[in-house]
């Protein structure tokens, strides 16, 4: 039996993005659908489809020990619709799971461990042509060792079958010396002998190409506005030469930022106009790439240009944020940043002695970023109760880097100051 066999990364049974499940509902959008689960669920159907040679996970497929009893039924699900199609599953165990993992795959005899207990293990993949799998698993919560440097690595990759690729999975911490995540030298992985290393334990995925790749497969779902881009799971075929790998798109929801340039719109339609024409000029072809497994992109929208109004704008805030579809597929607005300016000449308003030049001068420092420390220091006490109270309860989104947030507040209130000099003047 021919054919790849697919490599999915951090898979955290028992996480769902931090989104408000009304907003979802809005849009149609089940808070189930864009979860850990449904991503797992997506991938065993792909695998089933496409009929691989293995499926093989690379740590912290459940996210928290308390997850354990939630993730239970999914695994096993996933496990038993792949051994009815003949497809065996594997996994090495990851910090978030080193204690889970392991209890769940005692009472599924469907999967099977790699490198259980801190070990180097070799596993030959069925099928043809030879290919075999080196793992190590996490056996404690930190691991302050490099698990490459151990000798059990060189003797596991020596004992492989002559002819047959080598593929070695970890979840670990890659280039950081001294991390307490099972810290990975590179140097001793390239010169282990195995053909690909693929890793678990970053959610941003690598590019893994190039004739020996070795970096991090990423997380199988986008789990929250923090990781975006495309997320997936890996097909490894054996070819001559090496191994090729290509990401399959199964994550069921996407996040992104778009950056829309307004040309002075006045109004909230013609503002959520140029939004939805950027989403689709941005995201468009992807989107349709991955239309069979995704069920919801989620962007930030990052306003951009000079505007001699705001109306349409503040409009457009006041009103929420909203949903339109994108190829077919519901977009959420999740936040809109309104990073537009007035349609004044700004190097000579900063040289006014009025509150309007203030906010100006100031707003100059913070876009330059050379901010005194005290300055912020000052701004972060001033707005820790709020920031507390609007980006700390459940489900709410992260809370945004406070120089980005004082250079909205100075950008709004610039504006406004602008707006009302403008009324006053009117006859």
């Amino acid at each position: 039996m021919g054919g790849p066999v697919l490599f999915v990364g951090d898979l955290h049974l028992g996480r769902r993005p931090p989104l408000p499940a009304e907003r979802l509902a809005v849009a149609g959008v089940g808070p189930h659908a864009l979860s850990a689960a449904a991503a797992w669920g997506n991938a065993v159907a792909y695998a089933i489809e496409r009929g691989v040679r293995a499926v093989v996970l690379a740590g912290d497929v459940v996210d928290l020990d308390r997850d354990r009893f939630e993730a239970f039924g999914h695994l096993e699900a996933g496990a038993r619709a792949l051994l009815g199609a003949g497809i065996p599953l594997a996994a090495v165990v990851g910090n978030h799971d080193w204690d889970a993992l392991p209890r769940l795959a005692a009472r599924l005899p469907a999967v099977r461990l790699l490198g259980e207990g801190g070990r180097w293990e070799r596993w030959a993949v069925p099928g043809d042509p030879p290919l075999e799998i080196v793992g190590w698993s996490f056996p404690d919560h930190t691991v302050e060792e490099d698990p490459s440097a151990d000798p059990g690595l060189a003797d596991a990759v020596a004992g492989a079958a002559p002819g047959a690729r080598i593929v070695g999975v970890v979840h670990g911490d890659l280039d950081r010396p001294g991390s307490p995540y099972a810290p990975l030298d590179r140097r001793r992985l390239e010169n282990a002998g195995a053909d690909a290393w693929l890793l678990g334990h970053i959610h941003t995925p690598d590019r893994l190409d190039g004739a020996r790749p070795l970096g991090y497969l990423g997380s199988l779902a986008a789990l929250d506005p923090g990781e975006p881009g495309v997320h997936g799971a890996w097909e490894l075929e054996a070819v001559p030469g090496g191994v090729r790998l290509r990401m399959v798109p199964l994550s069921p929801v996407r996040f992104e930022t778009v950056d829309v340039v307004l040309d002075d719109a006045r109004d909230a339609d013609a503002v959520m106009d140029a939004v939805r024409a950027a989403a689709q000029a941005r995201l468009g072809a992807e989107v349709r790439a991955a239309r069979p497994w995704l069920e919801a992109v989620v962007i930030r929208v990052r306003l951009r240009g000079r505007v001699g109004r705001r109306d349409g704008i503040a409009a457009l805030l006041d009103s929420g944020t909203g949903f339109f579809h994108v190829a077919e597929v519901p977009c959420l607005v999740e936040r809109i940043e309104d990073g537009t300016l007035p349609m004044v000449d700004l190097a000579r308003l900063r040289e006014e002695p009025t509150p309007a030049g203030e906010i100006a001068r100031l707003l100059a420092v913070l876009e330059a970023g050379d901010i005194p420390p005290e300055l912020l220091a000052r701004a972060r006490r001033a707005v820790a109760p709020w920031l507390a109270d609007k980006w700390s309860p459940p489900g709410a989104p992260a809370a945004p880097d406070l120089r980005e947030a004082l250079i909205e507040a100075a950008r709004e209130a610039l504006h406004l100051l602008l707006e009302h000099r403008r009324g006053e003047n009117v006859p």
